[in-house]
């Protein structure tokens, strides 16, 4: 008679049943541990590993599909290229574990502890990451498409530290709203349509990142790098740019209503919403860049006192009531741009053309307008008291057509 085989300790099985007495205080049980399992490629779908202590576990390839591993103890522990797809890992411990290339979809990680853990390649999408720790964690590659960042409570918590990486990440959607990324390194991430209101993004690395149509409404961009960054139909309003270098970034139909900036030399901003824009919440002088592109450019009632608009693309802008005295616009274009009611004082538009132009009951006072074409403009009820608007030197008016309209004095 065969005597019967004992069951391995090591193996998954035995564990579990070990494990799941002990959760039960019954007798027999074992809490289960990394020494001696062969855990490696195991399928441990649906398992109950509830505060287990797998520290340093050898988890690689392993199946825990929908498996509850709740306070686990995971510090170290290799999952590289695991499945996790729908687990309950909240409030486990995963500091410095490798999950490069692990599938954690719609995953439950509220609070838990993943600083410094390798996420690279990593699929998060739909996951649940609310209060989890991810200081100086790498998610290079990583994808984070609608992910939920918020607290069962619906508080959103502030998201990691700042310095991680999440290069090359894709955040499609992602709720990041109001969390401190600092710093952070999202060069070439994907975050379109991602809700970034009220970020701290201060210095973060946005380099070649694609933001179009995101939700960046009083975020913190201080010092960030938004070279080449796609902003297209971002809204930025109320947002702080100062210092931020947009070399090559585009803008085009970006909403800047109310943002403070000081340089956005280089960037595409035709078509943008720079409504109501104030230097005064500036640090310092404004800068558009050299002959920015302005075309179709929404800049009512913006306030450019000064700025250097010399051959800039204005065609068909709306500067509406917008305050541009003492600025600099020589050779600028402003064919069929609305400048009606703006306050030019003192402003230079020598050699401009402002062909088909609107400028009814505009400002030129002391405005230099030599050699200007004005060619179709109209110049109803504009206060012209000290403006020079001599002729072209070959003598032929350039401001055939005109109706000028003289305020009464």
């Amino acid at each position: 008679m065969n005597a019967r085989r004992s069951p391995d300790p090591a193996s998954p099985s035995a564990a579990l049943r070990a494990h799941s007495r002990w959760l039960a205080r019954s007798r027999g049980g074992r809490r289960a541990g990394a020494d001696g399992a062969a855990w490696a490629g195991a399928d441990l779908r649906g398992a109950d590993l509830t505060r287990a202590a797998l520290d340093g576990a050898d988890l690689r390839g392993a199946d825990l599909t929908g498996a509850r591993l709740a306070r686990a103890r995971l510090a170290g522990a290799d999952l590289r290229g695991a499945v996790l797809d729908g687990a309950d890992v909240s409030r486990a411990r995963l500091a410095g574990a490798r999950l490069d290339g692990a599938s954690v979809r719609d995953a439950a990680l509220g609070h838990a502890v993943l600083t410094g853990a390798a996420l690279r390649d990593t699929d998060l999408s739909g996951a649940r990451l609310g209060g989890a720790a991810l200081d100086g964690a790498d998610m290079c590659g990583a994808n984070l498409a609608s992910t939920d960042w918020a607290v069962p409570e619906g508080h959103a918590v502030p998201a990691p530290g700042g310095g991680h990486r999440m290069d090359d990440a894709d955040l499609r959607g992602a709720d990041l709203a109001g969390f401190a990324l600092a710093g952070a390194d999202l060069s070439g991430a994907d975050l379109t349509g991602a809700d970034l209101r009220g970020t701290d993004l201060t210095g973060a690395c946005l380099f070649a990142a694609a933001l179009g149509g995101a939700l960046l409404a009083r975020a913190v961009l201080r010092g960030a790098d938004l070279t080449d960054a796609d902003l297209r139909g971002a809204d930025l309003t109320g947002a702080d740019l100062t210092g931020a270098d947009a070399g090559g970034a585009v803008l085009t139909g970006a909403d800047l209503r109310s943002a403070a900036w000081d340089d956005l030399g280089g960037a595409d901003l035709r078509g943008g919403l720079l409504e109501g824009f104030n230097r005064a919440r500036t640090h310092g002088p404004a800068c558009l860049g050299a002959a920015p592109d302005l075309r179709d450019a929404d800049l009512r009632g913006a306030d450019l006192t000064g700025f250097d608009l010399r051959g800039a693309d204005l065609r068909g802008a709306d500067l509406t009531r917008a305050v541009l005295q003492g600025a600099d616009l020589a050779g600028a274009r402003l064919d069929g741009a609305v400048v009606a009611g703006a306050d030019l004082g003192g402003a230079r538009l020598a050699g401009a053309s402002l062909a088909g132009a609107r400028l009814l009951a505009a400002v030129l006072r002391d405005a230099d307008l030599t050699g200007a074409d004005l060619r179709g403009c109209d110049l109803t009820g504009v206060d012209r008291t000290g403006a020079r608007m001599a002729e072209p030197a070959t003598g032929r008016p350039r401001a055939a057509g005109l109706r000028l309209v003289r305020t009464a004095a």
